[in-house]
């Protein structure tokens, strides 16, 4: 939702103000109208340089959605082995919110996991996983329907801080948003001032059945080929003392 769109249901409803509260930092924000192109605009009250918030800052979200408490292998294990069992389900859960995700981007983004013991929270939903591995991967690149070059991100709302914290509320799910930036010629990294869509994402209640998924021969392949590297290393972590 933008700040227009916003400051019309505000209306609707009978509020008065322009008052909002940031769902990434839950720290309140104005909504000012500008004259020109801009319109209307959220603002933070008080601004903080230091604040990951994607609304005030060009810097992404820090990977901090590991599980609270030392690594239990054995759990680690166990959720590991289900997800690399559907992967094929949890890859096109990505790859239909990042049409252009590739099965060697999904590849890392299981190895940043297992950096990170995501697979260590006793309790993980099978659900989670593939928005929290899309939460990881920071900024990526994607393309329009139009075929244009876009950046996007994903970022859970300010409340969750680790994986724990999305089952910390059962009767309220974690909010996840889609962040849309449009792209620059001159900088590596998009910024606030680039931010063209920020929307909620609707995540389904059940995987998808893996027998209707179509994966190519050659995604198969690699995906097998990349991920005997990546369970190496695993293996190798576990024989080293923590």
């Amino acid at each position: 939702m933008d700040a227009a769109s916003y400051h019309a249901e505000l209306r609707l409803h009978g509020a008065e103000g322009q008052m909002a509260r940031c769902p990434f930092c839950r720290r309140e924000m104005m909504i000012v109208e500008n004259e020109g192109e801009w319109g209307f605009q959220f603002f933070h009250r008080q601004h903080f340089s230091s604040s990951p918030c994607p609304l005030t800052t060009s810097a992404v979200q820090p990977p901090v959605l590991f599980a609270r408490g030392l690594p239990d292998i054995d759990v680690e294990s166990v959720n590991r082995e289900a997800f690399i069992a559907n992967w094929r389900s949890h890859f096109a859960v990505m790859v239909g919110q990042v049409n252009s995700l590739s099965v060697d981007r999904f590849v890392n983004l299981i190895s940043v996991a297992d950096v990170l013991h995501l697979w260590s929270y006793r309790d993980l939903d099978p659900n989670d996983i593939p928005f929290v591995l899309l939460v990881l991967a920071e900024v990526m690149t994607d393309t329009t329907v139009g075929h244009e070059k876009m950046w996007v991100r994903f970022v859970f709302e300010g409340r969750i801080k680790t994986v724990s914290d999305l089952r910390a509320e059962p009767e309220m799910s974690a909010k996840l948003y889609r962040i849309q930036y449009r792209p620059h010629k001159n900088t590596r990294m998009p910024n606030a001032r680039d931010i063209v869509v920020c929307a909620e994402v609707e995540r389904p209640l059940a995987p998808l059945d893996s027998c209707a998924v179509s994966i190519s021969d050659s995604d198969e392949a690699l995906f097998e080929k990349l991920m005997e590297t990546v369970d190496l290393d695993l293996r190798s972590r576990h024989a080293t003392p923590f």
